[in-house]
């Protein structure tokens, strides 16, 4: 960018570059699946709504007097001031767990959460694998998707290393033993 805030020449070659490109990839969607250009759009909008509305702070979760699905559930009810309903359908449990999980963390923190560092902001969707417990939810996405050390998970869960570790290394090893 320039002073006065316009594109230079080198940097709108490279924009129209990008934008064609995508313009192309739009085009055979399209085509590929037979809809509107619209309808990419609307698609494209509400995936973007779902991932930027659904992501946890992990700060919260150092909180010493709660579960971690207390802390997920009660952030949610509370900063997103979503229903127990709609809690259960992005979390896939039942409306009445909610409720419980709910209440009872309100029990043993009435105060609304502060968010600080070190922080990494974990996505709703690894609490929904029945399979997984949210410690091992976290431990797995921490170190297999953001590539964090179990010492630095500990450290941003503010949880023995040793336990994040044996945790982490349970879950693998029984699924290795499951396939």
């Amino acid at each position: 960018m320039n002073n006065d805030g316009s594109v230079n020449d080198t940097s709108q070659d490279k924009l129209n570059n990008e934008l064609n490109a995508i313009n192309t990839f739009i085009e055979n969607f399209i085509d590929k699946h037979n809809i509107s250009f619209q309808e990419v759009f609307e698609l494209l909008r509400q995936k973007r709504e779902k991932e930027n509305a659904a992501l946890i702070p992990s700060f919260i979760l150092r909180n010493g007097k709660l579960g971690i699905l207390e802390c997920v559930t009660k952030y949610l009810k509370e900063e997103f001031k979503l229903s127990y309903h709609q809690i259960a359908v992005l979390l896939k449990r039942d409306d009445r767990v909610v409720w419980v999980t709910y209440n009872k963390a309100v029990k043993k923190k009435k105060d609304r959460f502060t968010v600080n560092e070190p922080n990494v902001w974990l996505p709703v969707s690894i609490f929904t694998d029945k399979n997984l417990g949210p410690l091992e939810s976290i431990a797995i996405y921490l170190h297999d998707k953001v590539n964090l050390s179990f010492n630095e998970i500990a450290k941003l869960l503010d949880r023995d290393n040793r336990t994040v570790w044996a945790v982490y290394n349970k879950k693998k090893k029984d699924g290795k033993n499951e396939n």
